[in-house]
């Protein structure tokens, strides 16, 4: 299971494409080590046997890029140190999320991706649950335009837009907001000289994840 391969209609409904790996599931609940490198399990890479917390993980790194894009994603030069970067836990970088998602989100799709398996979620459910907690108000997608990146979102009655501008060593933030429909107008914005402080960065992702989660600013 990844990204790529989780379709959805028109109508909303979700269905699961490419069945080039499936295999006969055994009693221990998992059919075979196979599976997409970037997604296995530390586990799996020492030769161990797939099950229940293995899909845990793949499915916390799904979630992962589902949320988040592949533009977060650690580089790597060949699965030799794709492999390393795994079992070290830095692939995913569990520290590195889209600033609009929510602390609760981050939390439950981290939790799935532990190395340890007896620290992840012991079921599928389990972790379904744990996401369906998260209260989500307003989709995000971003753009990136020269200097800037430019967040979109849209909550059921409202439109907002924050852009972080780089240029030189001067930066500027803006928020903007209107009603659906209505044009969009500046909230508020702050300007500085030198590189964005990591408190600003963390200021913001405070931000942009209350209005995901309530669908105010």
């Amino acid at each position: 299971v990844k990204p790529s391969n989780l379709l959805i209609s028109d109508s909303g409904r979700g269905k699961l494409s490419d069945f080039g790996l499936v295999a006969r599931m055994g009693a221990g609940g998992g059919a075979s080590a196979a599976g997409y490198r970037f997604h296995l399990a530390p586990e799996l890479l020492h030769g161990g046997a797939s099950g229940v917390a293995t899909d845990v993980f793949a499915t916390g790194v799904t979630m992962y890029r589902l949320f988040n894009g592949d533009d977060l994603l650690p580089k790597y030069e060949n699965f030799d140190e794709l492999d390393q970067m795994i079992l070290s836990g830095e692939y995913p970088n569990r520290e590195l999320y889209q600033p609009f998602i929510p602390r609760r989100l981050k939390r439950a799709i981290n939790k799935a991706m532990e190395l340890d398996p007896s620290d992840r979620f012991s079921s599928a459910s389990s972790l379904r649950h744990a996401v369906e907690q998260v209260r989500v108000s307003v989709d995000w997608w971003v753009e990136v335009v020269e200097n800037s990146a430019i967040w979109h979102g849209q909550s059921e009655s409202h439109e907002f837009e924050i852009t972080m501008r780089t240029i030189a060593r001067s930066w500027s933030i803006e928020i903007r907001r209107c009603r659906i429909g209505s044009q969009l107008r500046r909230v508020a914005a702050d300007y500085s000289s030198g590189t964005v402080p990591a408190r600003r960065r963390t200021a913001l992702a405070k931000l942009m994840s209350r209005i995901a989660t309530t669908g105010r600013y």
